[in-house]
């Protein structure tokens, strides 16, 4: 599943971190409410996360924002930087 909107922290991220637009880095995020529904998301298509409930134990794809072909890289890109 393609997401449609831009997640705000994209919007709100440094100009150093983005090549055309894009970030530079993957963001996940996973989200669960009390009825028990689930979802995951991604800025690049890929991630995965594991499901247990009464069908069984399984991984199941995120929805993601951009392809993963689409990822642009930098010099700064997989560098962990201190604040």
């Amino acid at each position: 599943m393609r997401l449609q909107r831009r997640a705000r922290v994209i919007a709100m991220t440094e100009s150093r971190l983005m090549v055309n637009g894009k970030p530079t880095f993957q963001l996940t995020y996973y989200a669960v409410n009390k009825k028990g529904e689930y979802a995951g998301a991604c800025c690049y298509e890929g991630p995965t996360f594991a499901v247990c409930d009464a069908n069984g134990a399984r991984l199941e794809k995120c929805a993601f924002m951009y392809k993963a072909s689409e990822q642009p890289t930098s010099e700064l890109s997989g560098i962990m930087i201190k604040p």
